[in-house]
């Protein structure tokens, strides 16, 4: 019965924060989502340090910073202000297929053909034929 403007933060409830985190961008609302999900009740007044902290940060960055800390899995408030001041994300790495220093699979075999046998060539099995 109270006008929408004598209402409290608190008093609109968890999800009137999570659809003006939502309005922020993709990763922001899903950030604040999971977050809610993560820290249960809680969440509720970390939701309000995001949606103040949005107001001072453009929503471009605060779009970075929350994907960073989607893949960091990061659902402090805390961490994410760190995120914003430094916003590095890790650098993908390729994985090379063969090196000198590691040995074929096959050089193994050699060595301990037992721990290679299959099934059905085991002679530990309890199988007769």
């Amino acid at each position: 019965h109270l006008h929408s403007r004598k209402r409290s933060v608190i008093e609109n409830g968890a999800e009137w924060l999570l659809d003006r985190a939502r309005l922020i961008g993709p990763h922001s609302g899903t950030w604040a989502e999971g977050m809610l999900k993560q820290r249960g009740v809680e969440g509720i007044r970390v939701l309000q340090g995001f949606l103040h902290l949005a107001a001072k940060q453009t929503p471009a960055h605060l779009e970075n910073a929350s994907q960073l800390a989607l893949t960091h899995g990061v659902w402090r408030l805390r961490e994410l202000r760190g995120l914003l001041k430094n916003p590095t994300a890790q650098e993908q790495f390729q994985f090379i297929q063969q090196h000198p220093l590691i040995r074929d699979l096959s050089h193994y075999q050699a060595l301990v053909p037992d721990c290679f046998t299959s099934a059905t060539e085991n002679p530990l099995s309890h199988e007769k034929p």
